[in-house]
């Protein structure tokens, strides 16, 4: 992104300092040991959030055998304006898991920049570190944060807090720094400079299911909220609830016990197969109506018959009592008589 030396002296012709030649350093003050893998519904950020100090020196006299550098402190929040930082995330190599990690920045202009790889941006033993086993795709959140003014070890100082930054892969990871101050421009570089960088130590992300939880706020954590920087403190660990299978067995036992139990099945038809007279005898409700041929004296004896499962009216059986001649009812009087049953 730049052609000028990382981390040297670097001369600026416009913005907070300009007409000045200034060398910027980052260190960071406190690393991230763990997290939880990043997912939909569970953002669990880095724990404890990464921080990274800037400090800026200003070299008087350059080029000159009186050259001298002084820190620059920062008495002005306008002076904070423009600081950016990035992060770039890589892999430990697997064969410096269980040891400690020492990396060497290389830094991008060197004697042999001739026969130098460029694909290699650091070391960590004899391992180099490429710039093409980035994983920075795999990490969510704020990836870019501005500098906060943060009075450490008595004295405004620039730091820069990775509150809202999560992996998407579980593994063994570092993280890389870059600061930038996007409101200055230098000759030197025909973009925005990188100032500074530094290398972070190693934290592990872990799956939901292997998370031991987390640890009670950092010293370091709770001062910089205390500046308004925000971050997520506790006073307390908050440990993974470990489930006793015997707890869940008496939890399902309890909600079977308050189940509800299912519906008995209705049988509305408890003897479909018997004959008509016998249904009929067993069946206790009398007939809701009857009908007489208005054309006999006597009547005719009309007995309808019901079945219990449909409540419909059977085809009805009728027997004729009175003398001879007698004539059967009508169809309009069986219709009559079936939509008085039916109500």
């Amino acid at each position: 992104m730049n052609a000028s030396p990382m981390g040297m002296p670097l001369s600026f012709s416009f913005g907070t300092f300009a007409n000045r030649t200034i060398r910027a350093e980052l260190v960071e003050l406190q690393k991230a040991d763990l997290g939880r893998k990043y997912a939909r519904k569970d953002r669990r950020p880095l724990d404890p959030p990464p921080a990274v100090l800037l400090r800026l020196y200003e070299t008087l006299r350059p080029g000159t055998p009186a050259e001298v550098e002084r820190e620059i402190e920062i008495c002005e929040d306008t002076q904070t304006l423009g600081f950016v930082c990035h992060v770039d995330l890589f892999p430990v190599p697997s064969e410096y898991l269980n040891m400690p990690l020492t990396l060497k920045p290389i830094p991008i202009s060197r004697p042999d920049k001739a026969h130098h790889d460029h694909d290699v941006v650091a070391s960590l033993g004899a391992c180099p570190i490429r710039e093409s086993s980035s994983h920075t795709q795999h990490l969510a959140g704020e990836m870019f944060v501005h500098s906060s003014c943060v009075d450490y070890h008595g004295r405004k100082s620039l730091l820069f807090v990775f509150s809202n930054l999560s992996v998407k892969k579980e593994g063994t990871f570092f993280l890389r720094y870059r600061a930038f101050d996007v409101f200055s421009r230098s000759p030197a570089a025909r973009s925005i400079p990188v100032l500074a960088e530094c290398y972070g130590g190693p934290f592990r992300v872990y799956s939901t299911k292997d998370f031991p939880g987390l640890r009670a706020s950092t010293d370091l954590s709770k001062h910089i909220s205390y500046y308004g920087v925000r971050i997520n403190t506790r006073e307390t660990p908050r440990k993974r609830r470990k489930t006793d299978p015997s707890q869940d067995q008496s939890r399902a036992a309890r909600i079977e016990a308050i189940a509800p139990a299912p519906a008995a099945s209705l049988d509305l038809d408890p003897s479909p197969s018997l004959p008509r007279s016998t249904a009929d005898a067993d069946d206790p409700r009398p007939n809701v109506c009857t009908f007489a041929d208005q054309s006999s004296p006597a009547g005719p004896d009309v007995s309808p018959h019901r079945t219990r499962a449909s409540g419909a009216v059977a085809r009805s059986s009728v027997v004729a009592a009175g003398p001879e001649g007698y004539s059967a009812p009508s169809r309009a009087d069986i219709v009559g008589h079936a939509r008085c049953a039916g109500a």
